[in-house]
Formats: structure tokens, C-alpha cells, sequence
């Protein structure tokens, strides 16, 4: 028999609507997200689901189209799968028009770790596969459409410090289209640590910061090894962090314009490293 629920004070409901707030998120160590795609990207790379709700009008046509994409109907994936009336469901959503399916994942820590002092983490993911750092990059849609670039673009890693963006984030999650579920992070806050221990562990890692010593990015001679670190929309990368590089590249742009969005310049240096794979 079908589970179906009308109450905004169900306790699952008001649970999972907790879940918008980071602090539940990580007390929980769940996170929710909405739509079609995103649950069945989560099927296909194996992350735990702990519920899948389905908006009760669309409920039927949501199955069949969760199954097109995944291979798996939501009551196969070890999910518990609800029914929501069809008020509650567009007052629970997160999403202007929601298509009719809101998913709870718990975290994925085989793929996003956190730095452990002595970045452990860091020095494992160094050994192969392409890196880029990001430092203090705070706009969600920002961090999730560098991630979605990351995973087209064939870099394996994002190593994420300083106070970036929740990647657990609905905005985050959105802008990244699915590509959270395939790309691994490190967490670390000591960025400058970071740098040197990539360095340490044989990368060259650069700054994409204008300084009186930067090189032009067509005259870097970037390979595929070489790490890149992009800075903060507003003030750019720290001093500290830009003194552990090896050195700075700027994008070069015409005369008169403005510095590019964050997502833009990662999106270009992760190309012109795969050029060179």
C-alpha cells in the first residue's frame, strides 16, 4: 500500500524540510534535492537515498521517468518512497515549478572529504588525475556551475578552501547538474597548506591572481598536471595562498573590460589544461 502524506507537521516532512538549513544537514549528514535528473544521477552513482518523495498527481509518470534515466524505479533503490498531496508537495519543494520528485541522500563521503591537519586528503588525491583549488568561492550557483565545468571538462578533483560554499547547498546542487555525484572534493581550510602540499607531492600549482610577476595564460605552459587556484568573486585570492605558488597567470582580455565571474575563469583554465592531457 501506497504511503501518502497530506500534513505539513508529519515529522518526516517537517525533517526533511529541516534539511534546507545547513546545520541540520550536517547534524543529519543528509541533504535534499529536487527533480527528475538529480534523483537519477544519484541512482546511477550509487548514493544512499533515504527517501524519494513524489508529488501524488505526477507520481506515476515521475516512476517511469526516474526508471528511463536510471535504470531503477524509485521503490528499488532501498528508498523510502512517499506520496505527497499535491499542495504539500509545491509548499515543501524547493523549486519555482517543481517537477514532482524531491529526493534525500545521505552525504557521500567516499567522495567529499574534509582535510585533516596534516592533509592526508590532499596528498592522496595528488598522486594522479587533474586538481583545481578554489579559495572562498561563497556564491553557491557559482561553486556548483565550476563543479558542473570540473566533471565536463575531465578534472577529477576540487579542492575546496578557506569558507567556500556548502556543496550539499539546493543552489549548489543545481548549478552543478548532477556532476556532485562524480566529482570528488577535499575540504581544506588552510589553503596555503594545501598549496604546499601539492607542491610537496610534485605539482606546480598557480594563481590566478594579476600581480607585477604574472604570465600571460597562452605563455604559462600549462600541462594537465598543473594545478590552478581561483579566488574569491570579490577580493580575489589571499597573499598567503599566493605566495606558496609557483607563480601567477591571468587570462588576457581586451582593453577596457571587467574581470571575468569566477565560474567563467575556471571554466577557461580547465581547458587550457586538458589542452595539454
Amino acid at each position: 500500500m501506497e504511503e501518502i502524506i497530506s500534513s505539513r507537521q508529519n515529522p518526516t516532512v517537517v525533517r526533511i524540510c529541516k534539511l534546507s538549513d545547513k546545520k541540520h544537514r550536517e547534524a543529519e549528514r543528509l541533504f535534499r534535492f529536487d527533480g527528475v535528473k538529480l534523483c537519477a544521477e544519484a541512482i546511477m552513482s550509487g548514493a544512499e537515498l533515504e527517501f524519494i518523495l513524489l508529488r501524488r498527481e505526477q507520481s506515476n509518470a515521475m516512476r517511469l521517468r526516474i526508471a528511463e534515466l536510471s535504470g531503477k524505479y524509485p521503490e528499488d533503490t532501498g528508498a523510502r518512497v512517499i506520496l505527497l498531496e499535491n499542495s504539500l508537495f509545491d509548499a515543501v519543494s524547493e523549486e519555482k515549478s517543481p517537477e514532482g520528485v524531491i529526493s534525500v541522500a545521505k552525504y557521500i563521503d567516499k567522495f567529499h572529504k574534509i582535510a585533516t591537519i596534516d592533509n592526508n586528503c590532499v596528498a592522496s588525491e595528488s598522486r594522479d588525475g587533474r586538481i583545481m583549488l578554489l579559495e572562498d568561492i561563497r556564491d553557491p550557483g557559482n561553486l556548483g556551475t565550476i563543479m558542473r565545468s570540473a566533471a565536463a571538462l575531465g578534472v577529477e578533483t576540487l579542492v575546496l578552501c578557506g569558507e567556500c560554499a556548502d556543496i550539499y547547498s539546493s543552489k549548489t546542487l543545481r548549478g552543478s547538474m548532477g556532476a556532485l555525484f562524480r566529482l570528488k572534493t577535499v575540504r581544506a581550510r588552510d589553503g596555503a597548506a594545501a598549496v604546499r602540499t601539492l607542491r610537496v607531492n610534485g605539482r606546480r600549482v598557480f594563481a590566478a591572481a594579476l600581480t607585477s610577476q604574472a604570465v600571460s595564460l597562452p605563455e604559462a605552459a600549462l600541462t594537465h598536471e598543473d594545478c590552478i587556484v581561483i579566488g574569491n568573486e570579490g577580493h580575489g585570492l589571499s597573499g598567503e595562498i599566493i605566495s606558496e605558488c609557483d607563480g601567477c597567470v591571468i587570462i588576457p582580455m581586451s582593453a577596457g573590460t571587467e574581470s571575468l565571474n569566477a565560474a567563467t575563469a575556471a571554466a577557461i583554465f580547465m581547458w587550457e589544461t586538458r589542452k595539454k592531457n
